[in-house]
């Protein structure tokens, strides 16, 4: 059994104390899957004081992040590795509670497609969920890199998604298009005939009240004269 000096053992504890410091030194390589439908804009402001910044990643290109604001953005991706390593169970239950509220919490960030009328139409999705999908590679501080991850792989959204056979066709913006045109095209004609109506209503009104008056023999009062002065 060696026996270490006040110094060695400093040097332990301090060790000890840095590996969170090695921990927060993590970072992640973002790529956008080539056949994302659209460009990400990863945004990021460090807080009072500081200055808001926009990466833009295009289908098929990378950006290189700090582990801590990658899963600030795309959830909690690297708690499963972690889960499989940690024997104590204290810390298995807290980090399986970490897992549920922030994979929560980045999932709802984005959400499904819904219905714009709730009431009409229900809350339902009604097409794939809006998750960005990225693939997501952590780099450790020694340069080590873990296997990729597929986000939406890992979260059960996209192609692995369940609810996916039951979102239905999705119309285009052409159809989508021709259906309103169709609506407002309905709604002008039942406008111009509740006009048309009316102003029939009105000259059968006119057309009996004239009837009426020259059957009665009654005359129609004369225009007053315009009095002196006044503008003809």
């Amino acid at each position: 059994m060696s026996i270490m000096d006040i110094d060695a053992i400093d040097r332990a504890a301090l060790l000890e104390q840095s590996k969170d410091v090695i921990e927060a030194e993590k970072q992640c390589r973002i790529t956008l899957h080539p056949d994302a439908p659209r460009e990400y804009h990863f945004n990021w402001h460090p807080g009072k004081g500081g200055r808001n910044t926009v990466l833009v990643i295009k289908p098929g290109q990378s950006i290189v992040q700090p582990l801590s604001k990658a899963q600030a953005h795309f959830g909690p991706f690297s708690i499963p590795r972690e889960y499989a390593k940690t024997t104590d169970e204290r810390r298995k239950n807290a980090l399986r509670d970490t897992w549920v509220s922030e994979k929560t919490r980045a999932l709802c960030r984005f959400d499904y497609e819904r219905p714009l009328s709730v009431k009409r139409d229900g809350y339902e999705p009604i097409g794939p969920h809006r998750f960005p999908h990225v693939i997501v590679t952590v780099l450790e501080a020694d340069g080590t890199e873990h296997a990729p991850m597929d986000l939406h792989e890992l979260y059960k959204i996209g192609e692995h998604d369940p609810l996916k056979d039951s979102f239905g066709p999705k119309e285009s913006v052409a159809e989508v298009k021709a259906k309103y045109e169709a609506q407002l095209d309905e709604a002008a004609s039942a406008h111009a005939k509740e006009i048309y109506d009316l102003k029939s209503s009105f000259n059968a009104l006119g057309s009996k009240l004239d009837g009426f008056m020259a059957g009665s023999g009654a005359v129609a009062p004369p225009k007053p004269k315009p009095s002196a002065g006044a503008p003809a």
